[in-house]
């Protein structure tokens, strides 16, 4: 019993000291909270709205209250807050709105800027930096909340470095703003806006990587632009300085937007851009992806490096542009590197290169010129528009040349020139495989230091790559043409002359008016596809044009002669039994007559056509000829026909057609063809009316049958001597509604058909028109 007292009266007093330890524990919540809501609840402090002011001083924020690492701090819109260079301000989390603006200075004492948590910069808000210590934005923050149409301007006297690290390294835009030294990258940087670079002078580099920050960041950096950079002042460089013997050091710029040399701001001649800055680096690698155009104006400079005395031979920089190509009367060029530099065209689009300067880079102290490597991609189109040379001008060879050769002016996509445009220099000129080549100088594809290519290395024309002439004034093929090519294109309207006979493997383009005269040349299409041949009704081959076939389907032959075009399609209905080569001409005179088919009153005078095949095929095809400027073609009373040579008759194309040929505007067609030879185009349709051509009348007569008719009726008249014969029909009140002969007529008897299916039912009158006679005739059409 004593026992359980004693035990009973332990527990008691624990429960005791547990109650006061947890009136104790209560008491201290209690004063705990008090105390935390004694500060705002949400611990932000906001600038005063009323213009901002000195960061540490109360009167900037509103509650008079300087905040430190344990606020969130705003900016307001339109306030302008900054920091003094001898004092450190920190911030847990900051936003700047928009309108906003914050600018941290800096100094030899220390005076930098702190955020633990997120930093938030809207649209249209602006960070000035002018701490040269300082790498960026505010580095150690939790989060970059970075909107694209922010800006940070960095504002440091003397060298600095932008970006410590990938996190502290994205910005809006950003505006290199400085009065004297340069600024090197230390991380990869990604500006969603726009880079503007003024560092005062062409003393002054802005550097994508350095020997300096590529110790601490690493060998290789790689920088994304996402909007324009425009170069004010200052030179803009990929890569600056050396790491040592065997460490390469590279860097790469992706622009999306369009860069610009030079401002008309300021005095001429205060932008220099190019891969490399710092003399005799030992390799080195700068690259510029550029995805509008390249524009060098108000004296600016384009260069491959900036040191006259550097003489290393293991730099590679390019520029790949995807845009245009400018260069004003004012813009210059310099050398200065014996390694490789490049300037490639890598576009989907039309890339104009104006050169209002020409490009010839100087050669530095040491006789330093580079080597050049310039590529046309494949798929890219580079235009010569600006009349200036491409390339190294005047002068001989110079005192020393680089290591590894000229280089080279590779096409694997395509290059046009201008016919003021040259390509200059001492590099090779290559057209590969696949590459077209668009040429305009009179003289053509020229290997003898003429016309647009000029290069004074070796010139190498594919066999598998296509030619353009497209000059404005006559030109030849050239002595470099190859005389087997895989496309050939013909825009030229003043006439390209073949220079030796040629062989297109790939297809045959005559457009834009263009006219390719073969004289005593021959050219062959021998693809056996039915498309190799495309062509247009103003463009045509002057000579006999011969192109491979095999299969059903439709071949065109653009043809003509000085007169115009005169095009020809074989539309093969059945195949021929072997592939063979159809050869077509057209020549402008009399194809003669010995004699006509029934039913056909005249022929065309005015000129044939002539169709051949190499050995024997068979098959059935649509002949379709284009016959504009042949009379009365309008009234469809026109049949298609043909002859073996000229000395013999006329005969019908079709043996069977017992009709006139299709006729849809300028073009004749007649279907069932299997044989080659003259084609010409007769006047009338085919009937079973007795040939009278061989009689000889002695006076002008006129008549129809039959009469009433419907729809078509046989028109019967004579000619008694050689001499000007019209036939026109007008209806009941006089209008004009067919000319069916209107041409120079020799002697004897000749028919037309009259086909009315278009035409109501009613009267209509036959005027025919011998000379200085005239008849009337009277028909009536009843459907």
């Amino acid at each position: 019993m004593f026992g359980m007292k004693n035990r009973y009266s332990t527990l008691i007093a624990g429960t005791a000291r547990s109650f006061y330890e947890y009136l104790l524990f209560s008491f201290a919540i209690a004063a705990l909270a008090v105390v935390i809501c004694a500060r705002p609840a949400s611990a932000q402090i906001t600038s005063n709205g009323t213009g901002g002011g000195l960061w540490t001083s109360t009167s900037t924020w509103a509650g008079g209250v300087v905040p430190d690492s344990t606020y969130d701090v705003v900016i307001a819109v339109g306030d302008s807050v900054y920091t003094i260079s001898s004092t450190r301000v920190t911030a847990n989390n900051i936003e700047i709105q928009s309108g906003a603006k914050l600018n941290v200075l800096g100094g030899s004492s220390g005076g930098t800027f702190g955020v633990a948590g997120a930093f938030t910069i809207d649209a249209g808000a602006w960070f000035y930096n002018s701490n040269s210590s300082l790498t960026g934005w505010p580095n150690g923050a939790t989060a970059y909340n970075i909107d694209a149409a922010s800006t940070y301007v960095l504002t440091a006297a003397g060298s600095s470095t932008v970006g410590s690290s990938q996190a502290d390294s994205t910005f809006g835009n950003y505006i290199d703003n400085k009065t004297n030294g340069g600024t090197s990258c230390g991380a990869n940087l990604t500006i969603k806006g726009d880079l503007t670079i003024m560092t005062g002078s062409t003393s002054n580099t802005f550097r994508g990587i350095s020997a300096t920050t590529a110790a601490s960041a690493g060998p290789t950096l790689t920088h994304h632009v996402m909007g324009n950079v425009k170069l004010i002042t200052g030179v803009w460089s990929a890569v600056d300085g050396d790491l040592g013997t065997g460490v390469p050091m590279s860097c790469t710029w992706t622009i999306d937007g369009n860069v610009t040399i030079g401002d008309p701001s300021t005095a001429s001649g205060q932008a220099r851009y190019g891969p490399f800055t710092s003399s005799n680096a030992n390799t080195k690698y700068g690259t510029f992806d550029i995805g509008g155009y390249l524009k060098v104006i108000n004296g600016a400079r384009l260069q491959c490096g900036s040191s006259s005395s550097d003489n290393a031979v293991n730099e590679v920089g390019e520029i790949n542009l995807k845009g245009d190509l400018i260069l004003d009367t004012t813009a210059a060029v310099a050398g200065n590197t014996f390694g490789k530099f490049a300037l490639n065209f890598v576009g989907t689009g039309t890339q104009n290169i104006t050169l209002r300067v020409p490009l010839g880079f100087s050669q530095g102290s040491t006789g330093a010129y580079p080597t050049f490597c310039d590529t046309v991609a494949s798929g890219a189109t580079a235009v010569f528009t600006g009349g200036r040379p491409w390339g190294r001008v005047g002068g001989s060879t110079p005192p020393s040349l680089p290591a590894n050769g000229w280089g080279a002016f590779v096409v694997k996509g395509t290059l046009k020139f201008s016919p003021t445009d040259t390509l200059m220099g001492n590099q090779d000129f290559v057209v590969a495989p696949g590459g077209t080549l668009g040429i305009s100088a009179a003289v053509g594809v020229d290997t003898s230091n003429a016309g647009n290519i000029q290069v004074k290395g070796a010139e190498s024309f594919s066999t598998a790559a296509g030619y353009l002439f497209n000059g404005t004034t006559a030109q030849v093929t050239g002595n470099g043409c190859p005389t087997t090519m895989s496309n050939l294109t013909i825009s030229d309207t003043a006439g390209v002359t073949l220079t030796a006979s040629d062989t297109v493997s790939g297809t045959l383009t005559m457009n834009g008016g263009g006219k390719l005269n073969l004289g005593t040349n021959t050219i062959l299409v021998s693809g056996k596809k039915t498309g190799a041949v495309v062509g247009d009704s103003v463009s045509y081959v002057i000579g006999t044009l011969t192109r491979a076939d095999s299969a059903t389907g439709a071949y065109l032959f653009p043809i003509g002669d000085g007169s115009g075009y005169h095009g020809v399609t074989l539309n093969y209905t059945a195949a021929p039994t072997a592939s063979s080569n159809l050869s077509a001409s057209f020549t402008a005179a009399d194809p003669t007559s010995a004699g006509l088919p029934a039913g056909i009153g005249s022929y065309w005078n005015g000129g044939y056509w002539t169709l051949a095949a190499s050995g024997t095929p068979t098959g059935t095809y649509d002949l379709t000829v284009y016959a504009k400027g042949v009379p009365n073609i309008d009234t469809g009373s026109v049949t298609l026909i043909g002859k073996p040579s000229l000395a013999v008759p006329w005969v019908a194309l079709n043996p069977t057609a017992t009709h006139g040929s299709t006729v849809s505007g300028n073009l004749i067609t007649e279907s069932g063809v299997t044989t080659y030879g003259i084609v010409g185009v007769g006047y009338g349709k085919l009937t079973a009316v007795k040939d009278k051509n061989n009689l000889v009348p002695t006076t002008v007569s006129l008549g129809n049958y039959p009469n009433p008719f419907n729809p078509t009726t046989d028109i019967e008249f004579s000619v008694p001597k050689t001499a000007r014969v019209t036939l026109v029909i007008y209806n009941y009140v006089g209008q004009k509604v067919a000319t069916l002969v209107d041409q120079v007529m020799n002697p004897g008897v000749y028919n037309r058909i009259f086909d009315g299916s278009t035409l109501s039912s009613g009267v209509y009158f036959t005027r025919l028109g011998v000379g200085d006679k005239t008849l009337v005739g009277k028909m009536l059409m009843i459907k």
